[in-house]
């Protein structure tokens, strides 16, 4: 996770829909995620240490910054992948939850 890359969002301040005709890719399910107030990190590193961005973003940034978790879910936005970016140090994953 980058220092300081935290950052809260207004309501509805993205929308990510995807294209027509999209299909869930099997084992995977949709879920709508519904608009609202989240704080969003970037971890920019291998997938295997999403865990450890996940508990300092959680258990550092969010206490600091006098918000809290709000109703809804947490959730990930892989902003590219392996089979694009074989290098796994420059892998980026938004991670936001919701607060209040």
């Amino acid at each position: 996770m980058r220092s300081g890359s935290a950052r809260t969002r207004p309501p509805a301040a993205r929308s990510r829909r995807p294209s027509s005709g999209d299909a869930v890719p099997k084992g995977l399910s949709e879920q709508r995620v519904p608009a609202g107030r989240y704080a969003c990190a970037t971890h920019v590193g291998p997938y295997e240490q999403l865990g450890d961005a996940w508990a300092r973003f959680m258990g550092e940034w969010l206490p600091a910054s006098g918000h809290r978790i709000g109703d809804g879910v947490s959730y990930e936005v892989y902003l590219n992948n392996p089979m694009n970016e074989p290098d796994k140090q420059k892998l980026k994953t938004e991670m936001c939850v919701p607060i209040r």
